[in-house]
């Protein structure tokens, strides 16, 4: 039987984990295995150093840095796929936590149990942190793996950053997104203004390159402390303090 809203959380999610873990695992690998093939392509080369450079900045591109592993990497998987999809289901369990329960009714009995209500957020936020860390840990160790066997050249201590990073990321909306559930009590309105939020975060950092208007905007985003100086290539960064802040 299960004794607490944290273990139900897991137990009832246990079959789509596995798929989200597989899933990630064999898309960090498939991006990983094209790595040599653009690295010893002149073509590839060559459209790079004609490519704008702000326009490459949008998707944390650098024609420096892109030819190596921790380049491509930043690039291909942590400032576009990887985010996308921690992001993408950090909001989805935080709209099932606070929104649905609400709206399907559930919430009600959840709290008629002998629980104290902080410990049932408690619960379902330790729930969507574990939940979330897998799909980031399932990245890394795929990565881990690949990293002698495509030549990726990735360091631990950049690979354990960039990996705090990204699942502090998809914390910090997961966590607004269940703080919106429970004022809104609807997930249509509660997925929606969280992925706007995200949208708007994303746009600030991404475009702050080509509009400077967008430069202080951009510091508040959560994408530019998670990018700061590059942490699969440069290690930790002061940007994931405000992370792990934002996300407290």
């Amino acid at each position: 039987m299960l004794r607490s809203v944290f273990t139900k959380d897991i137990w009832d999610r246990r079959i789509a984990m596995i798929w989200w873990v597989v899933g990630m695992g064999l898309l960090t690998g498939w991006i990983a295995a094209l790595f040599p093939v653009l690295r010893d392509s002149e073509a590839f080369e060559d459209f790079l150093e004609e490519f704008p450079p702000e326009l490459l900045a949008m998707f944390g591109m650098d024609v420096d840095t892109f030819v190596t592993g921790g380049g491509y990497l930043s690039a291909q998987m942590y400032s576009f796929v990887g985010p996308i999809v921690i992001i993408a289901f950090a909001i989805t369990v935080g709209v099932a936590a606070t929104a649905r329960e609400e709206r399907d009714g559930t919430m009600d009995m959840l709290l008629s149990v002998p629980i104290r209500r902080q410990s049932i957020v408690i619960q379902k936020a330790l729930s969507l942190a574990v939940l979330s860390g897998a799909i980031v840990l399932s990245m890394a160790l795929t990565l881990g793996a690949l990293n002698p066997i495509f030549d990726l050249g990735l360091g631990f201590d950049g690979l354990a950053a960039v990996s705090l990073g990204l699942w502090l990321l998809g914390l910090v909306f997961g966590y607004a997104t269940m703080a919106l559930g429970a004022f809104t009590g609807s997930p249509a309105t509660t997925g929606g203004i969280a992925a706007g939020i995200a949208i708007i975060a994303w746009f600030a950092n991404a475009f702050s390159s080509l509009y400077d208007w967008l430069e202080w905007p951009s510091k508040l985003s959560p994408f530019s402390w998670y990018l700061d100086d590059m942490p699969l290539l440069n290690g930790p960064s002061t940007g994931q303090i405000w992370l792990v802040l934002t996300s407290m």
